[in-house]
Protein backbone atom coordinates (compact mmCIF):
# COMPACT_ATOMS: atom_id res chain seq x y z
CA UNK A 1 0.00 0.00 0.00
CA UNK A 2 1.58 3.24 -0.81
CA UNK A 3 0.70 6.39 0.96
CA UNK A 4 0.31 8.65 -2.00
CA UNK A 5 -1.31 12.21 -1.76
CA UNK A 6 -4.00 14.73 -3.20
CA UNK A 7 -1.38 16.66 -3.76
CA UNK A 8 -0.54 15.17 -7.17
CA UNK A 9 -3.05 16.70 -8.91
CA UNK A 10 -2.82 19.98 -7.97
CA UNK A 11 -5.57 22.74 -7.64
CA UNK A 12 -8.55 21.58 -9.56
CA UNK A 13 -11.95 23.50 -9.72
CA UNK A 14 -14.04 20.54 -10.07
CA UNK A 15 -13.64 17.80 -7.06
CA UNK A 16 -10.72 15.67 -7.96
CA UNK A 17 -10.92 12.41 -9.90
CA UNK A 18 -8.40 9.68 -10.07
CA UNK A 19 -8.55 10.26 -13.86
CA UNK A 20 -7.66 13.78 -13.59
CA UNK A 21 -4.03 14.41 -15.14
CA UNK A 22 -0.91 15.20 -12.07
CA UNK A 23 0.13 18.76 -11.94
CA UNK A 24 2.07 18.61 -8.97
CA UNK A 25 3.18 21.79 -7.53
CA UNK A 26 5.79 21.43 -4.81
CA UNK A 27 8.93 18.98 -4.72
CA UNK A 28 6.72 17.43 -1.92
CA UNK A 29 3.88 16.15 -4.17
CA UNK A 30 6.02 15.84 -7.68
CA UNK A 31 7.64 12.88 -4.98
CA UNK A 32 4.40 11.53 -4.59
CA UNK A 33 3.15 11.34 -8.36
CA UNK A 34 7.06 10.11 -8.82
CA UNK A 35 6.05 7.36 -6.13
CA UNK A 36 2.38 6.62 -7.84
CA UNK A 37 4.45 5.53 -11.19
CA UNK A 38 6.54 3.99 -9.85
CA UNK A 39 4.30 1.66 -7.47
CA UNK A 40 2.34 1.20 -10.73
CA UNK A 41 4.74 0.17 -12.80
CA UNK A 42 5.68 -2.48 -10.54
CA UNK A 43 1.63 -3.56 -10.77
CA UNK A 44 2.13 -3.63 -14.44
CA UNK A 45 5.44 -5.48 -15.43
CA UNK A 46 5.77 -8.05 -11.61
CA UNK A 47 2.45 -8.16 -11.64
CA UNK A 48 3.02 -7.32 -7.52
CA UNK A 49 0.18 -6.41 -5.66
CA UNK A 50 -0.06 -3.07 -5.16
CA UNK A 51 -2.69 -0.31 -4.27
CA UNK A 52 -2.11 3.66 -4.26
CA UNK A 53 -4.18 5.69 -1.15
CA UNK A 54 -4.81 8.97 -2.57
CA UNK A 55 -5.74 10.83 1.17
CA UNK A 56 -7.07 14.32 1.17
CA UNK A 57 -5.86 16.24 3.94
CA UNK A 58 -5.53 14.13 7.15
CA UNK A 59 -6.54 15.70 10.02
CA UNK A 60 -6.65 14.37 14.20
CA UNK A 61 -5.43 13.71 17.74
CA UNK A 62 -1.45 13.24 18.12
CA UNK A 63 -0.32 14.99 14.42
CA UNK A 64 1.98 17.77 15.28
CA UNK A 65 2.75 19.37 11.33
CA UNK A 66 -0.61 20.49 9.39
CA UNK A 67 -2.45 23.52 9.35
CA UNK A 68 -5.04 22.51 11.92
CA UNK A 69 -2.02 21.39 14.35
CA UNK A 70 -0.94 25.04 13.86
CA UNK A 71 -3.56 26.55 14.47
CA UNK A 72 -5.01 24.67 17.44
CA UNK A 73 -1.57 24.99 19.14
CA UNK A 74 -2.01 28.96 18.33
CA UNK A 75 -4.94 28.98 19.65
CA UNK A 76 -4.87 27.28 22.81
CA UNK A 77 -2.40 29.39 23.41
CA UNK A 78 -4.74 32.60 22.25
CA UNK A 79 -1.55 33.56 20.10
CA UNK A 80 -2.50 35.16 16.28
CA UNK A 81 -3.21 32.69 13.63
CA UNK A 82 -2.13 34.02 10.16
CA UNK A 83 -3.76 32.82 7.12
CA UNK A 84 -1.44 32.91 4.14
CA UNK A 85 -2.68 34.48 1.02
CA UNK A 86 -5.91 35.25 3.15
CA UNK A 87 -6.80 31.38 3.82
CA UNK A 88 -9.62 31.74 0.63
CA UNK A 89 -7.69 28.38 -0.70
CA UNK A 90 -9.99 25.36 0.33
CA UNK A 91 -9.02 21.45 1.30
CA UNK A 92 -11.04 18.51 1.73
CA UNK A 93 -10.22 17.48 5.63
CA UNK A 94 -10.20 13.92 6.37
CA UNK A 95 -10.50 12.23 10.24
CA UNK A 96 -7.58 10.06 10.54
CA UNK A 97 -9.96 7.30 12.15
CA UNK A 98 -11.78 7.59 8.64
CA UNK A 99 -8.19 7.87 6.84
CA UNK A 100 -7.40 4.55 8.83
CA UNK A 101 -10.27 2.46 7.85
CA UNK A 102 -9.29 3.37 4.15
CA UNK A 103 -5.66 2.48 4.32
CA UNK A 104 -6.81 -1.09 6.11
CA UNK A 105 -9.40 -1.61 3.05
CA UNK A 106 -6.39 -0.88 0.38
CA UNK A 107 -4.18 -2.80 2.66
CA UNK A 108 -6.83 -6.22 3.07
CA UNK A 109 -9.74 -5.94 -0.19
CA UNK A 110 -8.85 -7.87 -3.31
CA UNK A 111 -10.39 -5.63 -5.52
CA UNK A 112 -7.63 -2.40 -4.27
CA UNK A 113 -4.86 -4.48 -6.06
CA UNK A 114 -3.85 -1.89 -8.57
CA UNK A 115 -6.10 0.52 -7.91
CA UNK A 116 -5.00 4.23 -6.97
CA UNK A 117 -8.21 5.48 -4.93
CA UNK A 118 -8.82 9.20 -3.23
CA UNK A 119 -10.25 9.36 -0.06
CA UNK A 120 -11.66 12.34 1.56
CA UNK A 121 -15.24 14.20 2.46
CA UNK A 122 -15.98 15.40 -0.41
CA UNK A 123 -16.47 18.66 1.34
CA UNK A 124 -14.17 21.42 1.22
CA UNK A 125 -13.75 24.41 3.35
CA UNK A 126 -11.58 27.62 3.26
CA UNK A 127 -8.78 27.72 5.33
CA UNK A 128 -9.96 31.17 7.07
CA UNK A 129 -13.56 28.98 7.93
CA UNK A 130 -11.22 26.49 9.53
CA UNK A 131 -9.01 28.82 11.50
CA UNK A 132 -12.74 30.54 12.45
CA UNK A 133 -13.83 27.34 13.88
CA UNK A 134 -10.70 26.27 15.60
CA UNK A 135 -11.17 29.56 17.35
CA UNK A 136 -14.73 29.41 18.03
CA UNK A 137 -14.04 25.42 19.85
CA UNK A 138 -11.04 26.45 21.76
CA UNK A 139 -12.63 29.61 23.40
CA UNK A 140 -9.85 31.52 22.00
CA UNK A 141 -9.00 35.21 21.84
CA UNK A 142 -6.66 34.55 18.75
CA UNK A 143 -6.50 36.88 16.18
CA UNK A 144 -6.87 36.06 12.70
CA UNK A 145 -4.71 37.80 10.00
CA UNK A 146 -3.52 37.49 6.40
CA UNK A 147 0.35 36.55 6.17
CA UNK A 148 1.94 36.73 2.21
CA UNK A 149 0.83 33.92 -0.10
CA UNK A 150 3.49 30.70 0.32
CA UNK A 151 4.81 29.65 -3.47
CA UNK A 152 3.22 26.66 -5.19
CA UNK A 153 -0.03 26.81 -2.65
CA UNK A 154 -2.81 24.97 -4.16
CA UNK A 155 -6.01 27.09 -3.97
CA UNK A 156 -8.80 24.25 -4.17
CA UNK A 157 -8.68 20.80 -3.49
CA UNK A 158 -11.60 18.90 -3.24
CA UNK A 159 -12.29 14.86 -2.83
CA UNK A 160 -14.72 12.88 -5.39
CA UNK A 161 -14.76 10.02 -3.55
CA UNK A 162 -17.24 8.22 -5.68
CA UNK A 163 -14.31 5.05 -6.62
CA UNK A 164 -14.16 4.43 -3.11
CA UNK A 165 -17.90 4.25 -2.07
CA UNK A 166 -18.30 2.03 -5.40
CA UNK A 167 -15.74 -0.53 -4.97
CA UNK A 168 -15.53 -0.42 -0.96
CA UNK A 169 -18.66 0.94 0.15
CA UNK A 170 -16.76 3.87 2.20
CA UNK A 171 -17.79 6.89 3.57
CA UNK A 172 -16.40 9.29 5.97
CA UNK A 173 -17.99 9.15 8.97
CA UNK A 174 -16.53 11.80 10.90
CA UNK A 175 -17.75 15.58 10.48
CA UNK A 176 -14.71 18.57 10.51
CA UNK A 177 -17.08 19.60 13.33
CA UNK A 178 -16.99 16.95 15.43
CA UNK A 179 -12.99 15.62 14.01
CA UNK A 180 -11.57 19.49 15.02
CA UNK A 181 -13.29 18.81 18.46
CA UNK A 182 -11.68 15.42 19.09
CA UNK A 183 -8.92 16.36 18.16
CA UNK A 184 -8.77 19.76 20.03
CA UNK A 185 -9.44 17.76 23.14
CA UNK A 186 -6.58 15.93 23.02
CA UNK A 187 -4.67 18.78 22.44
CA UNK A 188 -6.13 20.62 25.91
CA UNK A 189 -5.12 17.15 27.53
CA UNK A 190 -1.84 16.76 25.73
CA UNK A 191 -0.40 20.27 25.54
Amino acid sequence: VFASSCMVYGTKMEKIKETDDFKPSTPYSSSKAAGDMYCYSYFKTYNLPISIVRPFNVYGPRQMKDVNALFITKALKNEEIKLEGGGLQTRDFTFVQDMIEAFLIMGMHEKAIGEAVNFGTGKDITIKELAEKIVKYTDSNSQINIAPQRAGQDTKMCCDNSKAKMLFNWEPKISIDEGLKQTINWYKQNA
